[in-house]
């Protein structure tokens, strides 16, 4: 003998009674909802190996945290940031960029979009210009 769960009884109810004159009346209460509390699903290309490396910090965390929550919390975090310290901000790209200049080492950019999509160009900086660089972006901070 199958004892009916209140999920069967739900589905049955629906599967079986017309509610269109329910919804004919229904009003949607859009001023009783916040926008913070509405998600959004978005989609982001990482390039795999930035992936792996997400998976493996939302594992290290153990229980169920997903990569989505990483990113999520390291998003917040970066904008958290961005916020309280934008008069100081320097993108991480220029920082790079110039402490490899003052390391004399080659700054070859590494692709940030999708291999089938075409970068600009960047221009070569002397190892002088790179050391001026740095000394610029260091007095800003």
């Amino acid at each position: 003998m199958d004892k009916k769960t209140d999920m069967d009884e739900l589905a049955e109810y629906y599967d079986n009674t017309d509610t269109s004159e329910l919804m004919a009346d229904a009003v949607l209460e859009t001023d009783t909802v916040r926008l913070s509390d509405v998600w959004v699903t978005t989609s982001l290309r990482l390039p795999q190996p930035v992936l792996s490396e997400v998976r493996k910090a939302a594992k290290r965390r153990g229980g169920k945290v997903t990569a989505s929550d990483v990113m999520r919390e390291w998003i917040e975090a970066g904008l958290a940031a961005e916020h309280e310290y934008a008069d100081k901000m320097v993108s991480l790209a220029a920082v790079r960029s110039a402490l490899l200049g003052v390391l004399g080492k080659s700054a070859e950019p590494q692709p940030i979009t999708p291999p089938h999509r075409h970068a600009s160009p960047r221009k070569k900086v002397s190892k002088k210009a790179g050391q001026a660089a740095a000394k610029a972006a260091l007095r800003k901070v």
